[in-house]
């Protein structure tokens, strides 16, 4: 019995000094894949170990950046007779825009309704998308109150009581 607690004091030195030597290789693999990684996204490394091929690359990617210059189109001479008469049509042109602009200004009441309309328009959806929604969802029972009905629907605002009559006290 004796010869027991040594040989299992001698496993666990064992086992541990294992383990010791596991840690010193694991933590050595690490810092191997760290430096690696630092190699592999430092940019200047690159251009150290390829200095042409970088030079290249950025050659290229200006040529593509840069916007080729295009010559400018020559005007051409147009006779003063048809320059006349598209002076006329644009100050027809013009005349014609002006007075459609003036015609077109909205009064009170269509800057009322174009402000309206948008609260008008979402209210309506609402109104769809909530009927629509009963529609989807099937009738869940209360369990609460002890009927078999469906459960009442929750609001997502206090009603106002705006125009509701008080009530009176208890005692009256």
């Amino acid at each position: 019995m004796a010869t027991r607690p040594a040989s299992n004091a001698e496993e666990i030195q064992k086992i541990q000094e294992e383990m010791a030597q596991i840690r010193r290789e694991l933590h050595e693999d690490v810092q191997g894949a760290v430096s690696g990684a630092r190699s592999l996204t430092d940019v200047l490394s690159y251009v150290r170990s390829y200095p042409w091929l970088s030079m290249g690359l950025v050659a290229a990617a200006g040529y593509l950046i840069v916007p080729r210059s295009h010559a400018a189109p020559q005007p051409q001479v147009v006779a003063a007779p048809i320059a006349a008469t598209i002076e006329r049509a644009l100050t027809a042109v013009h005349d014609v825009n002006e007075k459609a602009k003036a015609k077109s200004r909205p009064g009170l009441f269509r800057q009322a309704i174009g402000m309206l309309m948008p609260i008008a328009v979402r209210a309506a959806q609402g109104y769809v998308s909530r009927l629509i929604e009963d529609q989807l969802t099937p009738p869940t029972p209360d369990f609460t109150s002890g009927g078999s009905g469906p459960a009442p629907r929750a609001t997502s605002a206090p009603r106002s009581t705006a125009g509701a009559r008080p009530k009176p006290p208890a005692g009256y």
